[in-house]
């Protein structure tokens, strides 16, 4: 099994699950605050524009393994202060229903 402690890759693109994030702040220049903060922002999941989709989505993200994983996120934005959680698919650290 990979192990993020024992393993080093690099850098490397990474899908990072976006739920819960409140409707206003379902923008692209969010997405990408949010994608570099965590390392560099490269695209979103345009699958999830259409507002009957709208309760999640993702963001790839180029990701330095060796700064560890970030499970949630404090985002300030307009005003707004929202506590965000992050998921990251296809790594086999947590599970995607209960963390």
């Amino acid at each position: 099994m990979f192990d993020l402690e024992q393993e080093h890759l690099g850098v490397s693109p990474i899908w990072v699950r976006l739920s819960g994030l409140p409707l206003q702040l379902w923008t692209e220049d969010v997405f990408h605050l949010i994608g570099d903060d965590l390392g560099q922002y490269l695209d979103f999941d345009r699958s999830f524009l259409d507002i009957r989709r709208m309760y999640f989505t993702h963001i790839l993200v180029y990701w330095d393994t060796r700064e560890g994983l970030v499970e949630n996120w404090i985002l300030h934005y307009i005003g707004l202060v929202h506590n965000q959680i992050l998921d990251y698919e296809d790594i086999p650290f947590k599970c995607h229903g209960g963390h």
